[in-house]
C-alpha cells in the first residue's frame, strides 16, 4: 500500500525526553528516540509510529491500551517529511499486541543516528501534546 504523502504519523515520546524551556528545534534529548529502538531487530523494524487516520478512536485508542501514554507528549511528522529523510514508514501490525492498534502502527526504517537528530527537529516542530511534567 502506497501512503498519500500528506498522510500524517504521531510519535509518542517519555515525560523526560522533551524539554520545554529549551529553544523549538532543541527541545528533544536524544533519548527520545534511542538508537536500540531504531535499530532494526529480528522482533522489530524500527521506532514505532502511529498513522493517525487509521487510530479510530484517536489516541485515546492508545492510551486505553497503554494507561500510562496518558503522560507523553505526542508530536506529528507527514510522510513527505520522512520521505526527505529517506525514511520509510512500514505497516508493522505484527510488532503490536493489542487489535484494535495494529491497523495503525508502522516501523520507521532507515534511520541513522544522523537521521535521527533531524527527525527529532522535525517533530519538534510538530509537538501535538507536550509530556505531563516528571515527578
Amino acid at each position: 500500500m502506497d501512503l498519500d504523502l500528506d498522510e500524517v504519523f504521531l510519535r509518542l515520546f517519555r515525560p523526560g525526553t522533551f524539554f520545554a524551556n529549551r529553544v523549538v528545534g532543541n527541545r528533544f534529548d536524544t533519548s527520545a528516540m534511542p538508537s536500540n529502538e531504531y535499530d532494526p531487530k529480528p522482533d522489530s523494524k524500527g521506532a514505532s509510529v502511529w498513522l493517525r487516520v487509521r487510530l479510530l478512536g484517536g489516541l485515546a485508542d492508545i492510551e486505553r491500551a497503554y494507561p500510562n501514554r496518558t503522560k507523553y507528549g505526542v508530536a506529528a511528522i507527514t510522510a513527505r517529511e520522512l520521505k526527505t529523510l529517506d525514511i520509510k514508514p512500514t505497516h508493522t501490525p505484527e510488532e503490536c499486541e493489542v487489535d484494535v492498534l495494529k491497523p495503525a502502527h508502522y516501523s520507521l526504517e532507515g534511520v541513522t543516528k544522523d537521521k535521527r537528530n533531524k527527525l527529532l527537529r522535525i517533530l519538534d516542530n510538530n509537538v501535538v501534546r507536550e509530556p505531563a511534567a516528571s515527578a
